[in-house]
């Protein structure tokens, strides 16, 4: 997987989703995190402290 922009609906396929884009190259960009949001409260900081590179942002 290489520099992509997805949309989940599902906090399943999301967690999936996630995860490959983080061993991916390049900038992918996640849609409609408010599925992350509802399931993991902090979840791009608590990665981030493990050495993940996630920015959110409110619109793309």
């Amino acid at each position: 997987m290489s520099k992509s922009v997805i949309t989940s609906y599902s906090i399943h396929y999301t967690k999936l989703y996630e995860l490959a884009m983080m061993a991916a190259e390049g900038t992918s960009v996640l849609r409609n995190v408010y599925v992350i949001n509802r399931g993991y409260e902090d979840l791009a900081e608590r990665l981030n402290s493990v050495g993940a590179q996630i920015e959110t942002f409110r619109d793309i």
